[in-house]
C-alpha cells in the first residue's frame, strides 16, 4: 500500500490559517505545514507561546504571499530566519 506524499505546493492558506485558529495553541497548523514532531510539543506546552506565536503565525500565514516558504521549517518561530539551514 502507497502513502500519498503530499507535494510541497499542497498547502492551502485557509486550512493553515483555520488549524491555527482553532488549534493553534498545540500547534496542529505547523504539522499541517510539515514541521518536526518537536515544534508541537512545545506549543501544547507554553500553550502556544502565550499566544503570541499562535497570533504571529497567523500574521505570517495571512499575510505572506508564499507559504511555502514556511513549509518543513524545524524552528519553533517559523519566521525566524534559517540562514539557509533547512
Amino acid at each position: 500500500m502507497k502513502i500519498k506524499h503530499r507535494k510541497s505546493d499542497d498547502h492551502s492558506k485557509l486550512v493553515a490559517a483555520t488549524l491555527d485558529i482553532t488549534l493553534g495553541l498545540f500547534g496542529v497548523h505547523r504539522l499541517y505545514l510539515g514541521t518536526s514532531p518537536q515544534v508541537p510539543v512545545i506549543y501544547t506546552l507554553t500553550l502556544g507561546g502565550g499566544g503570541f506565536l499562535v497570533l504571529s503565525d497567523l500574521g505570517v500565514i495571512l499575510f505572506t504571499k508564499d507559504l511555502e516558504q514556511f513549509a518543513d521549517d524545524p524552528h519553533v518561530i517559523m519566521w525566524a530566519e534559517s540562514n539557509g539551514e533547512k
